[in-house]
């Protein structure tokens, strides 16, 4: 068991940087070698077969190549050893050594540890002199670097302490100046790089110029300028004719080079000696300087404003702009200077005034026949300081919500619970709401608050807690006690608590002295929990259904009983058998039956005792069935009985987990099966202390809680609903009539429609089972349980919509999306969306009118002068192995390359092109596709490397699989 929860070793990756495997090999074998010290396992065997589990399959079968003479671990390991250790490059290492250089934001100890690690696989003989080289040569801190070679005799440690001393220093220094300057920079000049746009080269053309050679491309062979030095720059494939580097000129910068790489430049024009010259004023310069003006004198200067002055110029070689010093830009008025910034006045205006002023004007509306009990509530919560009237502006507001308060009376009941608990001044601002009266907010706890229910159950629950016998749900507490002496301490207890707190208890709904209480539809009492009476006779005067829907509704409501009912699911499974889909509603004998078990069952009182964890725990599934899936119904008779045990316990883990109890069955079977002691236990059950006892059917109790019946009460009558529901109807066909059309049209219209008038028939007898083989009929029984009719009418509504004859489909339209948008809003026909498709697809004005589109001619890729010139590269896979086929294609020759390879990375693909391009040659460009080895950085590298161009393309969907088409 400490294996499967301890972090173990990953496999190892033979394939990955085959260069370096040897090293990687002793680095996972160290690791290895720890975790199996850390878990204490020793012994041969065990160490042999985990060190080939855990390295992996590949690992596993290069053993078996190798195998050793002993299967002892040391004798695995030399040979695994000896394996990989051939593959170990020194020169590999040390070039991978030479390139580590510092990343930005590592800190140099982190580099130092980066850089020893590498130089355990380079064999040098001084690893501190080599690892001091390296952190000099390649190290982010110019003054690291200067210390390391002015103090050449320093040790690496003496070196690290003066980098970490300067690191530390830096980042003091840098603290200091962030918390001394907390003010922004108002003015920033950012520079601006341009960088050049290169244009893609044509396809085709022969006036096109090489940018290598300067020649005449394309070329018939290989470009003159592949693989030459530039005298220019001293970079290579190109000429100095064509080499685009520029002269480049030395200036002296600022160290600070954070600036973001944008700015606005002004430049002004001013005379100097009647020659017009650009000139760029400076703030923080305090001289002048102009480029090809061939004066250092006193030199007069005349700005656009006409204002002149003298100043001293001094000439620059170069090609950059003239600038101006502060003091001559500020007498010639080209520059002001902003002492201080104000931000700007708000001016409010007399509108705003008076919407600040008289908020109750705009505030929300409340029905007029509720204002009076909304005027009443409000003051009696500003009397008992519950609320605040709110009297500046707000950054929240919510409308009011008046829902009728219910009158139902609760047990020992809190007054307003949450208003007891105070809110911080701090919230209070977000519970402001509008009234017909202004704003108000509340100063306490308010209902509707997502969180509150939380935070008052457990307020609650601390205030009473260390008192006996006592319970809370919100704010409804439940005192109770084995004796009335009990009981008396309890109450006198939470009594004396309250009154500490500060807690009230509203005196009208408090219940005291009670036998049995009704909570959750269930009501609890001194013998244990019953049903809920009410729902008992609900479920006893249920009509018979007449559809699938009312038989799920029914269900439902005997599901909240079903743990007072024996074997439940096994009572309604004619019954469920309705609800299935693909089944044909039929209402027979075994429905009849099954529905009169129900009531039977409920019309005696089943009362079921408290769980006492300190007794004998015997189990019996007769009270907690569950309906039987259709896989399980394959199941065999003792494959069934051993899975309800399995649910039993499931079900029943709260009252029997970590406690040995006996487990009652009729199948003689499973106890042989359980009890047997060379049979282990599956690990799904193993963790209850389940012991089955065999029970002979007559010995076995049907029922063993206490059954005392009730007398029946008459059913109530359904008038109002009636009559409600028939309001509602009306309701929807006044308010959903298309405006193409009256309702009174519509009406017409439907008792004209025959298909409409059997369709009103079945629904008001609900006769859909007579329904054979007309289509037309099947349409509307597909959505027989939204279809309604209206009994002064006759207008039938699917849902909130008018169900149209067909008479009244066709109209003028819209777009097909716009069209079945507002057909969707308000009306309904059988294929309303196909026929309206239909319907403007055939429409000849649309069609007259709507422009056509044609698809671009496919164009083929010019074919290249010679093999080998351009090629393309793509995936096959994967095989039923796991592994891929690499295909690099010839445009040319179409000759293909294959190759197997068992990852699509950048890091197992590039050595295999770069094996098939040692063998053809570096192709002039390589076509790909958007796959994520090609679009990686490292293979952007490799193509920058090999100096070939890389295309990548998006493939037709017409030729999936030829990435060269």
């Amino acid at each position: 068991m400490a294996l499967a929860h301890s972090p173990s070793v990953p496999q190892f990756d033979t394939e990955n940087e085959p260069s370096s495997v040897g090293p990687r090999w002793n680095k996972w074998l160290q690791r290895f070698e720890n975790y199996t010290t850390a878990m204490n396992i020793t012994g041969d065997p065990r160490l042999k077969a985990l060190l080939l589990h855990l390295a992996g399959e590949r690992v596993h079968d290069i053993y078996d190549t190798v195998a050793a003479e002993s299967d002892k671990y040391a004798d695995v390991k030399t040979k695994l050893t000896e394996y990989f250790s051939p593959k170990k490059n020194v020169q590999y290492e040390v070039y991978v050594f030479r390139k580590a250089a510092q990343q930005p934001g590592e800190n140099l100890d982190a580099y130092n540890t980066r850089l020893r690690m590498l130089a355990k696989y380079c064999e040098f003989s001084d690893v501190d002199n080599e690892i001091k080289s390296q952190i000099i040569q390649s190290c982010t801190s110019s003054r690291v670097r200067k210390y390391g070679l002015r103090e050449a005799n320093k040790t690496l440690k003496e070196l690290l302490e003066y980098g970490r001393t300067l690191e530390l220093s830096e980042l003091q220094s840098k603290g200091i100046e962030e918390g001394s300057n907390p003010i922004t920079a108002v003015n920033q000049i950012h520079r601006k790089i341009h960088k050049k746009t290169y244009q893609k080269r044509p396809a085709g053309g022969s006036n096109t110029q090489c940018r290598n050679c300067g020649g005449e491309w394309p070329h018939k062979n290989e470009c003159p300028a592949r693989g030459k030095q530039c005298k220019a720059c001293g970079k290579q494939n190109h000429f100095a004719r064509q080499c685009r580097s520029k002269p480049q000129h030395t200036e002296q910068q600022a160290e600070t080079r954070g600036y973001k790489k944008s700015y606005r430049k002004k430049v002004n024009q001013v005379e100097t000696h009647s020659e017009p010259v650009q000139h760029k004023s400076s703030s923080s310069s305090d001289e002048s300087y102009a480029y090809t003006v061939n004066s250092n004198s006193n030199s007069c200067v005349e700005a656009k404003n006409k204002t002149k002055t003298d100043g001293t110029f001094y000439v620059i070689k170069g090609d950059g702009c003239s600038l101006l010093s502060y003091q001559t830009a500020d007498e010639l008025g080209l520059i002001k200077i902003i002492h201080t910034i104000r931000p700007p006045s708000v001016n409010l205006t007399i509108a705003d005034e008076l919407l600040n002023s008289h908020p109750e004007l705009f505030d929300g509306i409340v029905p007029f026949h509720v204002r009076q009990k909304v005027e009443a509530e409000l003051q009696r919560l500003e009397a008992e300081d519950i609320i605040e009237k709110v009297t500046g502006p707000t950054p929240w507001v919510s409308p009011i919500v008046t829902p009728p308060k219910p009158k139902d009376p609760d047990k020992l009941d809190l007054t307003s619970g949450y208003h007891q608990l105070e809110l911080h001044p701090n919230s209070r601002h977000i519970t402001t709401f509008t009234t017909h009266l202004g704003l108000r907010r509340y100063k306490r706890l308010n209902f509707g608050i997502s969180s509150a229910a939380e935070v008052f159950q457990n307020t609650i629950h601390q205030t009473l807690q260390g008192i006996a016998g006592v319970k809370n749900l919100s704010d409804d507490i439940i005192v109770y006690g084995a004796t009335q002496a009990d009981h008396d301490k309890s109450l006198t207890a939470v009594f004396q608590r309250l009154k500490e707190r500060g807690l009230t208890l509203n005196r009208k709904k408090c219940e005291f002295n009670k036998t049995q209480l009704e909570f959750f539809g269930f009501i609890f009492s001194a013998g244990g929990v019953s049903a809920d009476p009410k729902k008992v006779d609900a479920i006893y005067h249920a009509k018979k259904p007449k559809d699938a829907a009312e038989v799920r509704s029914l269900l439902g409501m005997a599901n909240y009983c079903s743990h007072f009912i024996p074997n439940f699911a096994t009572v309604t499974e004619p019954l469920r058998k309705l609800t299935r889909k693909n089944t044909t509603w039929q209402w027979g004998a075994a429905q009849d039956a099954a529905l009169s078990t129900l009531r039977v069952s409920l019309t005696s009182e089943t009362t079921m005792a408290y769980f006492n964890p300190n007794r004998e725990t015997e189990l019996i599934g007769q009270y907690c069935c569950k309906k039987t899936q259709k896989r399980n119904t394959r199941y065999s008779q003792t494959e069934r009985e051993a899975l309800a045990i399995v649910w039993s316990c499931e079900h029943f883990h709260l009252y029997i987990y970590g406690k040995e109890f006996t487990m009652v069955t009729d199948h003689k079977p499973l106890e042989l099966i359980w009890n047997n002691p060379r049979s282990k236990p599956p690990a799904r059950i193993e963790r209850w202390g389940l012991k089955i006892e065999y029970r002979k059917g007559t010995d076995n109790p049907a029922d063993y809680l206490s059954r005392h019946p009730i007398p029946a009460q008459s059913p109530t009558s359904n008038t109002r609903a009636t009559k409600v529901a028939e309001e509602y109807v009306n309701f929807i066909m006044q308010n959903n009539t298309p405006k193409a059309m009256t309702l009174d049209e519509i009406k017409s219209e439907t008792l004209k429609d025959a298909t409409l008038q059997k369709v009103s028939a079945l629904i008001r007898n609900n006769a859909w089972h007579t329904v054979t083989k007309d289509t037309a009929l099947r349409q509307y029984e597909q959505v027989k349980s939204e279809l309604t009719v209206s009994h002064e009418d006759d207008i039938i509504l699917k849902g909130s919509r008018i169900v149209i004859p067909s008479s009244l489909e066709h109209r003028a339209h819209q777009g097909i999306t716009k069209t079945k948008a507002l057909l969707r809003e308000k009306v309904w026909f059988p294929g309303i969306d196909r026929r309206a498709e239909a319907m403007v697809r055939n429409c000849l004005a649309c069609q007259a009118t709507t422009p056509e589109t044609h698809t671009e001619p496919l164009q083929m890729s010019d074919l290249p002068d010679t093999v080998w010139q351009d090629v393309s590269a793509d995936f096959y896979g994967p095989l039923p192995t796991g592994e891929h086929l690499l295909v690099i294609v010839d445009e040319y020759s179409r000759y293909p390359m294959v190759e197997v390879i068992h990852s699509t990375s950048a890091n197992s693909v590039i050595p295999v092109i770069d094996k098939i391009f040692s063998m053809f040659g570096i192709p002039r460009s390589v076509k790909t596709d958007n796959g994520p080895p090609f679009t990686s950085e490292q293979f952007s590298k490799f193509a920058a490397y090999m100096g070939f161009h890389h295309r990548k393309i998006t493939p037709l969907p017409q030729c999936p699989s030829k990435r060269y088409c």
